[in-house]
Formats: C-alpha cells, sequence, structure tokens
C-alpha cells in the first residue's frame, strides 16, 4: 500500500511537472494562412479594375469627341453609339468587379471556417486527453507521464491554432481595406457600402489586437 502511494505521488509529481513547466516554456507562433483560391481571386479583381480604369478614360475621351466643335453631326452619333457601348461595358466590368470581390471573401471565410474546425478538434481531442490524465493520476497509472505529455503538446497546438485563425480574419481583412481602396479610387462601387465594409474589418482588426 507504500509502494502504491510512493508511486501515485511520483507520477502525480511528474505529470504536474510536464503540464506546468512543460507550457512555461512554451513560444507563442503566429503562421500566415495562405490560399491559392485567394491569391487567384485577388488577381481577378486587380485586373478588373485595371480594365474599369481602361474603359472610364475610354468613356471620357468619346464625352470629348462628342463635345467636339469640329466633328460632323455625323461623326458624333458614331461616337455616340460607341461611348453607349462602352458604358454597357463598364457596367459589366464592375459587376465582375464584384463578383469576384465577393469569392474572393467567401475563400478567406473558407480558410477561416477551416481553421474553426480544426481549433474545435483540436480542443476536444485535448479534452479526452485531460480526461486520461485525470484517470490516471487517480489510479496511480505510469501512462500519466505520457498523457501530461500530450496534454502539454494539445495545448501547444491549440494556441498555435488560434495564432492562425486569428491571422485568417486579418488576412481577410486586410485584404478588404485594400481592394476597397482601389475601388474607392476607380469610382466603382457605391461609397456608402465601402465605408460601411472598412468600417467593421477596421473595428474587427482593432478588437483582435
Amino acid at each position: 500500500m507504500k509502494t502504491l502511494k510512493c508511486s501515485f505521488i511520483k507520477v502525480a509529481g511528474l505529470a504536474a511537472f510536464m503540464v506546468l513547466f512543460g507550457l512555461a516554456g512554451e513560444a507563442f507562433s503566429q503562421s500566415t494562412v495562405s490560399s491559392k483560391a485567394v491569391a487567384t481571386a485577388r488577381g481577378a479583381i486587380n485586373r478588373d479594375l485595371a480594365k474599369i480604369s481602361q474603359q472610364q478614360h475610354k468613356i471620357e475621351g468619346l464625352k470629348a469627341q462628342c463635345k467636339s466643335k469640329q466633328a460632323t453631326a455625323t461623326e458624333k452619333a458614331a461616337v455616340r453609339i460607341e461611348l453607349k457601348k462602352a458604358q454597357a461595358d463598364l457596367q459589366h466590368s464592375k459587376a465582375y468587379l464584384a463578383a469576384d470581390k465577393s469569392a474572393l471573401i467567401s475563400e478567406h471565410n473558407h480558410v477561416i471556417s477551416e481553421q474553426k474546425t480544426t481549433l474545435r478538434e483540436q480542443r476536444f481531442k485535448l479534452a479526452v486527453t485531460q480526461a486520461n490524465l485525470f484517470t490516471d493520476l487517480i489510479k496511480g497509472k505510469e501512462t500519466a507521464v505520457a498523457n501530461a505529455q500530450r496534454v502539454v503538446d494539445g495545448k501547444r497546438e491549440i494556441r498555435s491554432q488560434k495564432a492562425e485563425l486569428q491571422q485568417a480574419k486579418v488576412n481577410r481583412n486586410n485584404d478588404l481595406l485594400a481592394i476597397n481602396q482601389g475601388i474607392r479610387d476607380a469610382n466603382a462601387q457605391s461609397p456608402i457600402v465601402l465605408v460601411a465594409e472598412n468600417t467593421v474589418a477596421k473595428t474587427q482588426n482593432l478588437v483582435m489586437k
């Protein structure tokens, strides 16, 4: 009985030491979430903005031709037709921009959703390991040492995953803010919508600091 008690104390002491001091020396690491789909959507938006800028310049030139005193009535009529086509093309490009912007945010949200799923799985796994550790400590099993190490590793993984999740959210918000700046400069979307989106993104980034 005395031997069992000593064994229990020894195992419990070692397990507690690993859980406490194993975490104390842990480095808090952050990893930047990258996604090929996100990069693809971002590239599509940049192309949309470049095309919109070209079309806007074309429209300005056509409007100037319509006002030209040197142009004949026939020439002005032809220019007005081209102007209508250019304006229609511009609206189509703005629609593509809105779709690509939506796709970018969806890709970011998909990355965030995956991070959340992984975090939930890691928390469940840690809870099971902690329950096993508690059982081992009660029974004085030597497997408590191995489970104590698993607890340390599990908490480390969770901290790392939390950092990745937070970074994924920051990446999404920063992407949105940068893209909205380009959209505002190109006058390609309602300023009210842009202000609302930027306010939400900035607020979320501030809260996560």
